[in-house]
């Protein structure tokens, strides 16, 4: 069933907490809800497809000409960046796990966004 199937993924040392365990993010409010590093640096965190660029109904953001800002995006951003130590854009891409682009072609296109970012003033 599973021969054809291909795994991918790295292999980190780094510390990880998944706060949508239970005991996880018990964990996380007894230990870090007034720990220093959380009291003195502030993280924005965006999920990218759907938040920073438009979401493509029933396929995937293959490449650079797929990938299309939010409305308002460009401009938000910058204008909200004293806010913020940290910007943090998360994204689960489905399409390198099916095959459909590869990592490669993701680096491209996330560093077309970095690029639309900085220009804009972020």
């Amino acid at each position: 069933m599973f021969e054809n199937v291909r795994f991918f993924g790295y292999l980190q040392d780094h510390f990880f907490i998944d706060i949508g365990v239970p005991e996880d993010y018990h964990y996380a409010n007894n230990h870090f809800g007034q720990s220093e590093l959380f009291l003195r640096h502030r993280a924005l965190f965006l999920d990218r497809d759907g938040v920073v660029n438009r979401l493509i109904p029933g396929d995937y953001v293959r490449n650079w000409n797929d990938f299309v800002f939010q409305d308002g995006c460009l401009e938000i951003l910058p204008r909200n960046a004293p806010y913020f130590d940290f910007l943090f854009i998360v994204t689960n891409q489905q399409c390198i796990g099916k095959g459909l682009i590869s990592i490669d072609q993701l680096s491209g296109i996330h560093q077309n966004m970095l690029k639309q970012l900085e220009a804009a003033g972020y």
